[in-house]
């Protein structure tokens, strides 16, 4: 058995493809090739799933199936090993910090990146990680979360939204703890 990368395109409807397989150094060995139509909904930016404002310190968890989404024509590159991505849009009630964390998914890596902007050529990069990621979110401003999965591509997985910060996040608002006496816990 074996396996390649994954590619996709945009094709239009009654135009005819060929595709060409090349088979690994040792020739001979089966393998299996699968085509797949379509998209998931959130496949675009513009047509991203909607992440709702978020209560300080609340979170919300959002299930993650790319196995059959693409990259976007012009769309930005995550880095190597980023074969397809899903979206994801967040517009905060209030000036926040927000953590998007992707460990649930069970094989391959993930790429983070949020974006502000009305278009592929207009978008500014915020913040970019490799798995989980935070950015100081403005109220009232849209932010485009880019989400790609890497080598497992379709590897289902949750990405989790979570707004604002615990009180003593900052250390401008570090908590103070009392002295202890001695022996003591």
């Amino acid at each position: 058995d074996w396996s390649s990368d994954v590619c996709s395109s945009d094709l239009t409807a009654g135009k005819r493809y060929w595709i060409q397989i090349g088979t690994p150094v040792a020739a001979g060995r089966a393998g299996t090739f699968t085509i797949y139509a379509g998209s998931v909904g959130n496949d675009d930016v513009f047509s991203a799933t909607a992440v709702s404002p978020l209560a300080q310190g609340a979170h919300a968890d959002y299930p993650i199936d790319a196995s059959v989404a693409t990259v976007e024509k012009d769309e930005p590159w995550l880095g190597a090993n980023a074969y397809a991505s899903v979206w994801f849009s967040y517009t905060p009630a209030v000036d926040e910090n927000v953590q998007i964390h992707t460990a649930s998914f069970t094989a391959g890596t993930t790429y983070t990146a949020v974006y502000r902007g009305s278009s592929f050529s207009t978008m500014t990069e915020v913040a970019r990680a490799y798995g989980n990621m935070s950015w100081t979110a403005q109220a009232g401003t849209t932010y485009h979360v880019q989400v790609g999965t890497g080598l497992a591509v379709g590897t289902p997985g949750t990405i989790s939204v979570y707004a604002g910060s615990v009180g003593n996040d900052d250390f401008a608002s570090a908590t103070v703890i009392a002295p202890l006496a001695k022996g003591t816990h």
